[in-house]
């Protein structure tokens, strides 16, 4: 037990800062970030709405877009704030996504955005295109053009 709340050597200490801490705040000083966050950034800086359209693992958001959630967010002027979010998704099962809506409307509300209260979720992804790419049912047509179009 340690209610200093610290990984360090001074168990009952309140004002210990852990290494990892320390290590964090060195990286973000050097102001270090690959080239595609910086352009990413950017257009997200510039945009007044974002469309964000994913897959759902395991009834959450995917790590490739968690990840790049967390590196634009990272700055210290988060371009995630007062934007608004469109977000759509795909997944195999039946519930078209709705775990990862639940889990991005945190995330998104958590950085001060918006979140669009629409939500495009196609279900049996492997069903519902066809070779050319293009939504097979006409449910799912109505869907997506109805929550682009609101948005």
């Amino acid at each position: 037990l340690n209610p200093g709340g610290g990984g360090c050597s001074e168990p009952r200490s309140r004002h210990c800062t852990p290494t990892w801490v320390t290590k964090q705040a060195n990286f973000e000083e050097q102001n270090f970030l690959p080239p595609k966050v910086k352009k990413l950034t950017k257009l997200i800086k510039e945009a007044q709405g974002i469309i964000i359209v994913s897959p759902e693992y395991n009834g959450g958001v995917p790590g490739g877009l968690k990840n790049m959630i967390d590196w634009i967010s990272r700055q210290p002027h988060t371009p995630w704030q007062n934007k608004i979010y469109c977000l759509c998704g795909v997944t195999l099962g039946p519930l078209g996504t709705y775990g990862n809506f639940v889990n991005l409307s945190q995330i998104f509300l958590k950085l001060k955005g918006f979140v669009y209260g629409n939500y495009c979720g196609i279900s049996f992804g492997e069903k519902a295109f066809d070779s050319k790419n293009q939504l097979v049912q006409s449910y799912d047509q109505k869907q997506l053009q109805s929550t682009i179009s609101g948005f």
